[in-house]
């Protein structure tokens, strides 16, 4: 067997420069596209491998003849952004034991992403074009990555391609015939430890033939051994080639560098300086934007139990404060109106609420965002606007809606329109309201707002307008001007107690994994160090991820931003003849540190979390150093299958958080849900996943994660109805919140707001020990857009109680009412809910508008405060006391 040296001397010079050494990577060695296999959707069947290495590129082109049999040709040279790069088209003929070259045509490549290239061509008088995407095999990394192109250097004219993840590879065979013309075969491999390839023999439609699906037939097959991560022993044995071709066990070289010396693209990288980072961004706001439509287990955690009896929020990890609209130190309590222009205060007195006094807040500066617009006045009214207490200072966190943006859900890939003349606004008022309010102003939309110790984080998401002002003839002038701007007009903007400051600059600045949509979009986290004042130099810091955003998760110790962007495939070998579309996630970790946070690593699972931020950051949960994720992919038919992955930091591949295990599995082939099921709530409590999925039914499931690699199933339960969120009482006990179904000749219809208690005791048969029906069809609460809005009161070893915001819908509208739902639970060895008379705010008429009637279906808010509960809806304040209701103040 005579191995892959037609290679110039130029290429095989390039040997010399793949290091074996994995050191953390550089904005230096990030190539202009990915390496890999790349296709025309619209011509499945024929294929490109492109090679980036150094500042040039290898390309082999996998085509047909005028005859269909299957022909590469390869082309090389090179590669950079701006004008169309050309080059010579080769077609190479085995002859006299050696491939002897021959000038065909020429190729011409413009890069338009990094996943996405433009392609024309002329080959043997045929012009054509093509429209290239990267041919992904999985979501999951390799940890040693055997990625790239492989020869043997004593032979002549045959090689091997390889691009491969931890859980599949496709391989390309450059061959020939027994007349001497090249041919290839092309195979793939499926599972985490098989290195058995399947190969197949393509015939197909010549460049400039009207196109027709190839015709595929086994070849035979291809097992590589790895005795390391630069050496490559194969055997091939593909007897229905076309030609007898069989191999046993030839040593290989490496020719093209590994994907772990290319992680530069897979990881996220920040330029080292201004006129690094200016250059990307302004190559970035040339992105064309497809329109669309408008560590710690997740356990419900709260602040330890005070002297004075009273809730704090329902947090999503452990010693990590969120900002709620509503809450209370046990003295006062303390309220957004309904604008957001107001802090209201009000004081606990003989078992009364009085209003004691209310603070005006600051409105956002007025800005001029274009030359020819006036001001732009911008209400600070997002749902996630709210209130964090440290020491004596109320900090209150607001943020904007721009252009028609929810809060609540964030699409894969926005408009950048969507975040133009956005504001987020943190305030720091003083409890006696006798100091004069500190102010931070940040450009962008507020999405969340935590605070760990005496570290605040915001984070938000803005988009810059570079070009504003700018007036040109031409669009290339105007590019030209844009290209001379200095690097703060592509940034988002801060102001501190209204005087601008510089917020980023490189190498703060992140770019995303190549081939990531970006545009000007950027995720920026603001650190605010709460003990220090917000003007001293090292009091703020800020870094920033340029591109898109679809959730995120804050712990104690880390924050993981996640984005999702299309791949082909599990069965990518497969994709050259059927195109399939299937999502996957990466996952990007930032250690948190008073320093400043630090970019540790990044990860890939198949599927996509949910698009509600609330019920994503659900869908996340960590143990120490692992990140554990509960992931959906469409498959056929629109059914849904759910994932869960646990990834931790590889010891060999820096910047990789490696899969450990997921479930299901070869060894557990059990899917987390029935075929067509939907996943509606997620749990992480300690070494346990609860997870609810509905479509008739509603299969509780118990996942073992004791073991993080071997997850297993230990338990599932069906009843009616399903939960939309659960919360865990104890080590024994799990309260569900969600609806019941019931059947109608049209089919299943979501009717009441149902309450569970789960006993999960024993893991394998967990049973549900009381339910409470409520309302009819429409019945819904504001629990389900964000945990906040449940909060909780321990009363004693096994008692807790709930105040639960709902809209409770009844056929005899009279009956319809918005307000605070009162739920005793008892959870020791006699389980039992009791609901008290709830406290209603709006019952259903006529004078009494839907915004009003459904506020507890959306952003109400309550808490307890020694004997009473306390609501707020629509920014107006009711108490209870007993069975009686006050209010609204």
């Amino acid at each position: 067997m005579r191995f892959f040296a037609y290679c110039s001397i130029v290429l095989l010079q390039l040997c010399a420069f793949i290091s074996t050494c994995q050191a953390a990577p550089q904005f230096a060695d990030r190539k202009l596209a990915n390496s890999g296999m790349w296709f025309d959707p619209s011509r499945n069947g024929e294929g490109f491998e492109l090679r980036p290495v150094r500042d040039e590129i290898y390309i082999i082109w996998f085509a047909y003849d005028n005859q269909s049999k299957p022909i590469w040709y390869t082309a090389q040279g090179e590669f950079k952004r701006g004008a169309p790069m050309r080059y010579a088209l080769q077609k190479h003929r085995f002859q006299s034991g050696r491939a002897l070259p021959e000038v065909v045509g020429e190729l011409s490549l413009t890069l338009t992403s990094g996943t996405n290239i433009s392609l024309t061509y002329n080959v043997g008088g045929a012009r054509g074009a093509r429209n290239l995407m990267q041919l992904e095999a999985t979501a999951n990394a390799a940890e040693i990555d055997h990625s790239g192109q492989w020869y043997q250097p004593t032979k002549s004219g045959y090689g091997l391609g390889l691009s491969e993840t931890e859980a599949a590879g496709i391989a390309a065979l450059y061959l020939y015939d027994s007349h001497g013309e090249p041919m290839w075969l092309f195979g793939g491999r499926n599972g985490a430890k098989s290195a058995d390839y399947e190969l197949f023999r393509y015939i197909g439609s010549c460049p400039n033939c009207i196109y027709a699906p190839p015709i595929t037939r086994a070849a035979g097959t291809l097992k590589l051994e790895f005795p390391s991560s630069e050496a490559l022993i194969a055997t091939i044995q593909a007897p229905d080639a076309g030609v007898d071709f069989q191999i046993s066990r030839v040593p290989l070289t490496r020719l093209t560098p590994s994907g772990n010396a290319l992680a530069a693209n897979t990881s996220l990288v920040a330029p080292p300086d201004s006129a690094s980072l200016q250059s990307e961004l302004f190559e970035a706001t040339k992105t064309v934007y497809p329109a669309v439509v408008s560590g710690d287990d997740f356990s419900g955690f709260s602040s330890p139990a005070p002297a004075v009896p009273f809730s704090t929020p329902n947090l999503i990890a452990q010693n990590v404060d969120e900002a709620i609209s509503l809450r209370t130190n046990g003295e006062l309590v303390y309220a957004l109106n309904a604008q957001n222009t107001d802090l209201r205060v009000l004081r606990y007195q003989e078992s009364r609420l009085v209003l004691d006094r209310e603070i005006k807040l600051q409105a956002p500066i007025d800005r001029v965002s274009v030359a020819s617009q006036g001001p732009v006045s911008t209400q600070l009214t997002s749902e996630l606007s709210g209130l964090i207490f440290y020491g004596d200072d109320v900090i209150v966190s607001r943020g904007s809606v721009a252009r028609g943006y929810s809060p609540g859900e964030l699409f894969f890939l926005p408009p950048p329109v969507t975040f133009v003349d956005s504001r987020v606004l943190v305030e720091f008022v003083k409890t006696n309201g006798i100091a004069p309010p500190r102010s931070i102003e940040i450009e962008g939309v507020l999405l969340a707002t935590r605070r760990i110790g005496n570290q605040l984080y915001v984070l938000s998401r803005s988009t810059t307008n570079p070009s504003a002002g700018i007036v040109a003839a031409t669009s290339q002038a105007r590019l030209e001007q844009m290209q001379a701007l200095p690097v703060e007009k592509f940034l988002p903007r801060i102001w501190i107690n209204g005087a601008e400051s510089p917020a980023l600059r490189a190498p703060n600045v992140f770019l995303p994994p190549v081939g990531v949509p970006t545009g000007t979009q950027f995720i920026v986290l603001t650190q605010i160090d709460l003990d220090k004042s917000i003007t001293a130099p090292d009091a703020i810091k800020s870094l920033a991820v340029l591109g898109q955003l679809t959730s995120f998760h804050f712990s104690e110790r880390y924050l993981t931003m996640a984005t999702n962007r299309f791949f082909y495939g599990a069965h990518a070998f497969e994709q050259l003849r059927s195109l399939q579309r299937p999502l996957y996630t990466q996952v990007h970790r930032f250690s948190l540190k008073a320093s400043g946070a630090e970019y540790d690593a990044s990860g890939a699972v198949d599927g996509v979390l949910d698009l509600s931020l609330d019920r994503a950051a659900q869908r996340f949960g960590e143990k120490q150093n692992e990140l554990r994720l509960v992931t959906t992919r469409a498959q056929g038919n629109f059914a849904n299958a759910n994932r869960l992955t646990i990834l931790a930091p590889s010891a060999v591949a820096p910047t990789l958080l490696k899969t450990i295990s997921s479930l299901p599995n070869a060894s557990q082939p059990a899917s987390i849900g029935k075929p067509n099921e939907t996943l509606f709530a997620t749990r992480f409590v300690g070494d346990r996943l609860y997870a609810v999925t509905f479509r008739r039914t509603d299969p509780l499931y118990v996942i073992d994660l004791q073991d993080s690699a071997k997850p297993f199933i230990a338990g599932e339960l069906e009843v009616p109805g399903f939960s939309d969120y659960l919360y865990p009482l104890g080590s024994n006990y799990l309260l569900g919140v969600g609806n019941d179904v019931t059947q109608s000749n049209f089919g299943d219809i979501v009717s009441g707001l149902q309450l569970s208690l789960f006993d999960i005791s024993n893991p394998s048969r967990p049973t549900r020990v009381s339910n409470i029906l409520l309302g009819n069809s429409g019945s819904t609460s504001a629990l389900f857009r964000s945990q906040l809005a449940l909060s909780a009161l321990s009363v004693g070893p096994n008692q807790t109680h709930f105040a639960i915001p709902a809209s409770i819908n009844f056929t005899d509208a009279t009956q319809s009412y918005s307000g605070l739902l009162q739920l005793e639970i008892s959870h020791g060895s006699n389980p039992s809910m009791t609901l008290s008379t709830p406290l209603k705010s709006f019952y259903a008429d006529s004078t009494q508008s839907f915004n009003a009637r459904s506020a507890g279906a959306s952003t109400g808010r309550g808490l307890y405060l020694r004997d009473l509960r306390v609501y707020r809806e629509n920014g107006r304040i009711w108490y209870q006391r007993g069975d009686q209701v006050f209010g609204p103040l």
